[in-house]
């Protein structure tokens, strides 16, 4: 039986941080004839701003700017994860910006705003299984330390 490897886990990531680039730009939530992506609403608030008034009605707490941190954080270390695992797909170091972005996706997605979109479980799915396939990555390599340890 052969067992999953560092590189094996790393291109899952590829896929899965792949897959949330493309969901942040589909349609997420809808207010009165808007259809908003999440990136579309990070980077052009002010266009949408009825589904503001959906937020504020929503959460009484509701600020902008605690809102968009994390999207953002999750495009810049998917993309970032994307190139990393790509060319340094062996090393299991580079699963740390899959966690990173699988962990920004599952704090994102638990904001009550966020659970206001169509599709948020998908979402919140994916980073889940992303951050579940980096921290196995993780533990692949340390595993790989300690029989290389054990070997000499």
């Amino acid at each position: 039986m052969k067992k999953i490897s560092v590189r094996t886990c790393n291109y899952i990531c590829v896929g899965l941080m792949a897959l949330m680039l493309v969901l942040q730009f589909l349609p997420f939530w809808s207010a009165g004839d808007q259809s908003v992506s999440i990136n579309g609403f990070v980077w052009f608030p002010s266009h949408y701003s009825e589904l503001e008034k959906v937020f504020s009605g929503a959460n009484s707490a509701y600020d902008i700017n605690n809102l968009v941190g994390m999207p953002i954080l999750q495009m810049v270390a998917a993309i970032l994860g994307i190139i990393l695992c790509l060319t340094k797909a062996d090393l299991g170091l580079t699963a740390l910006l899959p966690a990173v972005c699988g962990l920004a996706g599952i704090l994102c997605y638990l904001k009550p705003e966020m659970q206001l979109g169509a599709g948020w479980v998908l979402h919140l799915l994916v980073s889940v299984v992303m951050l579940a396939m980096a921290l196995a990555a993780l533990v692949l390599m340390l595993l790989d330390m300690k029989d290389l340890v054990k070997k000499k």
